[in-house]
């Protein structure tokens, strides 16, 4: 299919411009000569939409105008909407209407423009004027080819890719996440991808923080665990896991505890004793205080004992249930002295109290170090889980990265790849290969941006030296392509050339 002619009034800086059947035209003016103004409006011909900026200024409306030369007429009218007849202007609107050779009106006529394609898809020599002589320059190129050469990853592929375990601690076969803001509905080209791995990367940049906080925080908790940790329960149970290995460890710190109590109970006694020879029946108060000092200690012991039997099934809660009964006995010791007992006389009395410090400074440090013991379980939980998911992320991006390179070294243009941001053509470097192979290039590259319709729009065409633009020109042609190009010119008004 081509085109068998068209014509331009009033759009843009164009007031009628009008062309017959041709291969090839170049339209030559100054600058503000309306040249540029002839390829933007057969642009707004197929890329669709309303534009009022379309309409020359004092013009009523713009028409775009081509038939094809298989009797189709296409013809786009931009005009202002009003209410009324020379009322105020509400809006604008374009008609497209597109008539079949039979004269009847084709219907759907944007999806027809759509599919006959864009004519402002490529500038033919963008890509050989960029100097690939620096390594920013091979880069710029390579930037210039992923924007015109059609690249695409199917849905099952970014899937694939971006899939991974979410869990360490429960094996499976099939992935349970995928690491993209949202699943892809569609085809996706390079720019969804690296925002697919721009977003990947920060799941790991937060992951590998999560690491490294808590590697920090299970190391200062280790740190300020207490280094000798006494008491013979703790001691007998802290590493001991439920079975009869900790059964056998329990029934013994019960039986110790007993023998505590009973040492509690003789010192005590015996300081009574001591106590009443030296007060007699003076001291009565002292001695209500004392017994109400000694049911209490029973009773803390006796509660010490019920705890020390729960904590078969509970770990840790013997070394709490003696930690309040040390509180206890520091307690009954300062009751003593405010009843006037002196610690000193006492031997056996000053030994059950050290004993009772001794066992308070235990219980602290047991708990203490139960405590500790919780935290640092809970930072390796979460340690574990960031260094899982670190690593299946690093996995993700690696996959998504070999997905990149494997499309980009099989570019639908013959020898064509880009390694490592660098183009490469037939194996050799862009900036070596000659002209005539970077030409053939190029036009295939053009091929792949247009539709049905093979037309070329070309602006700025003076650029570049006169044996690349001719190269251009009869590569077009020769490819069956219709070449419209505007090119600076210093002859005064607009001038057509039919390329030969």
């Amino acid at each position: 299919m081509r085109i068998s002619g068209f014509q331009i009034i009033d759009t843009y800086g164009c007031k009628n411009f009008k062309a017959g059947n041709f291969t090839a035209l170049r339209v030559k003016g100054t600058n503000g000569s309306g040249k540029s103004s002839i390829l933007r409006a057969l642009g707004y011909l197929f890329n669709g939409g309303t534009d009022p900026s379309v309409i020359r200024k004092g013009a009523e409306q713009s028409i775009v105008a081509m038939d094809l030369d298989d009797g189709t007429k296409i013809v786009k009218t931009t005009r202002p909407k009003r209410a009324r007849k020379g009322g105020d202007i509400t809006g604008y609107v374009a008609d497209l209407e597109i008539t079949q050779a039979d004269g009847t009106p084709r219907p759907a006529p944007q999806s027809y423009i759509n599919e006959l394609g864009s004519a402002l898809a490529v500038d033919p020599s963008t890509l050989l004027r960029i100097d690939t002589s620096t390594v920013p320059g091979r880069h710029a190129l390579a930037v210039e080819l992923m924007k015109l050469v059609p690249i695409s990853f199917a849905p099952e592929e970014i899937i694939r890719a971006a899939s991974y375990l979410s869990s360490a601690d429960v094996p499976r076969d099939t992935p349970d996440a995928i690491a993209l803001v949202q699943q892809p509905d569609g085809a996706w080209g390079l720019d969804e991808i690296k925002k697919a791995a721009t977003w990947a990367t920060e799941q790991r940049r937060r992951e590998g923080q999560t690491k490294q906080d808590t590697h920090g925080a299970i190391n200062r908790l280790t740190k300020a665990l207490p280094e000798n940790v006494i008491g013979d329960i703790f001691d007998r149970s802290k590493a001991l896991k439920d079975g009869p290995a900790h059964d056998a460890a329990m029934q013994k710190a019960l039986v110790d505890a007993e023998c505590f109590r009973r040492e509690v109970e003789k010192a005590i006694s015996d300081a009574k004793l001591e106590v009443e020879k030296e007060h007699g029946t003076q001291n009565a108060a002292a001695t209500t205080a004392w017994s109400s000092a000694v049911a209490a200690v029973n009773a803390d012991i006796d509660a010490k004992i019920k705890a020390l039997e729960a904590e078969r099934t509970e770990r840790n809660t013997a070394a709490r249930d003696e930690r309040d009964k040390a509180k206890t006995a520091a307690q009954t010791a300062a009751d003593l002295a405010t009843a006037g007992i002196d610690a000193e006389a006492t031997p056996e009395l000053t030994k059950a109290i050290e004993a009772v410090a001794q066992a308070k400074d235990a219980i602290t440090a047991c708990a203490r170090a139960a405590t500790l013991r919780e935290e640092i379980e809970v930072q390796l939980s979460t340690h574990r889980a960031a260094s899982w998911k670190y690593d299946q992320l690093s996995e993700v991006l690696q996959r998504l990265e070999a997905l990149r390179l494997e499309k980009l070294q099989h570019l639908p243009v013959a020898g064509l790849v880009v390694e490592d941001g660098m183009p490469y053509l037939d194996g050799i470097e862009w900036s070596n290969v000659n002209t005539a192979r970077k030409v053939e290039a190029v036009l295939q590259i053009c091929s792949l941006q247009t539709g049905k319709l093979p037309l070329i729009l070309w602006d700025d065409a003076e650029h570049g030296d006169s044996e690349t633009r001719k190269a251009i020109e009869r590569g077009l042609t020769d490819a069956g392509y219709q070449l419209i190009e505007a090119a600076v010119s210093d002859d005064c008004g607009l001038t057509i050339e039919v390329v030969e």
